[in-house]
């Protein structure tokens, strides 16, 4: 029963706000996107839609990604603590899958 909780508590824990975050925003676009209209009335602006969509989220993970490696590197020459946190920070590894 021990090694459940731990489990629960590692790894679990720390994902359910993102999975929260993202059902909530899953529920508010499929009623806002047929409310306003918005929705794609033909393939190809769909196609172009999910590319553009895909992309650019793409590119903000890379940018928050290589923005928290750069701290962690400057910062890893001061302290050795901050280092250790960035590393045993699960919310980071999150982001890295």
């Amino acid at each position: 029963m021990d090694k459940i909780e731990n489990i629960k508590n590692r790894f679990i824990k720390p994902i359910l706000p993102y999975v929260i975050i993202f059902l909530l925003v899953t529920a508010n676009m499929c009623y806002l996107l047929p409310y306003y209209g918005i929705l794609a009335t033909n393939e190809e602006s769909s196609r172009y839609m999910l590319s553009a969509s895909v992309q650019s989220e793409a590119a903000i993970i890379a940018i928050v990604v290589t923005l928290s490696l750069v701290a962690v590197q400057l910062t890893s020459s001061y302290s050795r603590r901050v280092t250790e946190s960035f590393s045993k920070n699960p919310h980071l590894w999150i982001l890295m899958v």
